[in-house]
């Protein structure tokens, strides 16, 4: 049992990396969330020790709308996001026009 645990979290963490991937490595850490960015869309990941702990029940999870709210204040009030979707625990898509 423990190793079927150990094997799902292995694939929960590595199944956004291929999206991961294309954004590029420099970010900026806004309200604890470090935000990467390419034209049109901006990716969010929070706090892996807390997205471990929620998969285990013993922390809460961090809500898309707190992604959101990290990315928007990335993108200031110019800006408008236009859509978000999870990637894989703890990321985030968020489209956006300015």
């Amino acid at each position: 049992m423990k190793r079927f645990v150990v094997v799902i979290g292995m694939v929960l963490a590595l199944g956004g990396c291929q999206t991961a991937m294309t954004y590029p490595p420099n970010y900026k850490v806004v309200n604890g969330f470090e935000v990467f960015e390419k034209p049109g869309s901006v990716m969010t990941v929070g706090n892996l020790g807390q997205a471990v702990g929620s998969f285990y029940g013993v922390a809460k999870a961090q809500t898309m709308e707190e992604h959101q709210a990290a990315a928007q204040a990335y993108l200031g009030a110019n800006c408008t996001i236009t859509g978000g979707r999870l990637l894989a625990q703890p990321q985030y898509v968020f489209d956006y026009k300015c």
